[in-house]
């Protein structure tokens, strides 16, 4: 397993063949041939790709080209690679940061992580250590063993119970790790079922809290002051209805009794 640079050919509006590449990983079997690609999804913004319009930020599209933006395709497959005694999931780079993303592979019946990142972008030993431990996250949720191998990283093994396993060579050094990696039970946890519902229902359980306070609030707000407001008059207790009904009934009562006098 390594990365590499896939690509492939499509049409564009004018129906001219272009050369589309993507950031990619591949398998090769044990005669050196290929066997599949994945081509990673989520890309950096502005540094892999260029997620604006290019006709409408021309003007910025230019400026980023001057740095050496890479302009690669965004894959649409999380491509599983089968091997003869498991199957591997490969997200590339930052890829290991959405959990979601992690989760939806290992619903392909994944047994293992293998994430391959090249950190030398940060030259920083701390960025790398942070990146990595992202990973740790992953193992935990979906309870199965991440392997990182990185360019200037944190390259380390992490069992499916999120214990960082010794042997992990310093960062910006050159060097290897060699892990025994037990293969994990079938088995899927809540999170890799479900995914993110935990939050969302707290977020709509603390929503409808809010929204059932403030409408309460504001009931008792309108019941204290349409009390206060109203006009009190002594017919209330007689008919126990409104100053405006009393009025109501007093002006209909006239008008039936000239109705009544006009009929005379």
């Amino acid at each position: 397993m390594t990365g590499t640079q896939d690509h492939t050919m499509v049409l564009n509006p004018e129906g001219e063949q272009i050369r589309r590449n993507f950031n990619s990983s591949v398998l090769l079997d044990d005669r050196g041939e290929i066997n599949g690609f994945y081509h990673k999804i989520n890309l950096v913004p502005f540094s892999e790709y260029f997620p604006l319009n290019k006709e409408k930020f021309a003007g910025l599209y230019e400026m980023f080209q001057k740095y050496d933006i890479s302009n690669w395709g965004i894959g649409d497959d999380r491509r599983v690679f089968q091997h003869q005694k498991m199957r591997i999931a490969t997200p590339i780079c930052f890829e290991d940061v959405f959990s979601d993303h992690l989760r939806c592979f290992v619903l392909r019946d994944v047994d293992i992580i293998l994430n391959m990142s090249n950190d030398y972008w940060s030259l920083s030993p701390v960025e790398g250590r942070q990146h990595g431990l992202f990973s740790l996250f992953r193992a935990v949720e979906n309870q199965r063993p991440v392997l990182r191998s990185t360019s200037s990283g944190y390259t380390v093994y992490i069992d499916a119970a999120g214990q960082i396993q010794s042997g992990a060579p310093e960062p910006y050094t050159e060097g290897y790790a060699i892990a025994r990696v037990p293969l994990p039970e079938k088995r899927l946890t809540i999170y890799t079922r479900w995914g993110d519902w935990f939050p969302f229902a707290n977020l709509i359980a603390i929503l409808t809290f809010v929204l059932g306070a403030a409408l309460w609030r504001m009931g008792k707000i309108v019941r204290k002051y349409s009390s206060v407001f109203a006009p009190k008059s002594p017919y209330r207790r007689v008919t126990g209805g409104s100053f405006y009904g009393v009025l109501r009934k007093f002006f209909r009562s006239r008008i039936r009794t000239r109705e009544f006098r006009s009929r005379l």
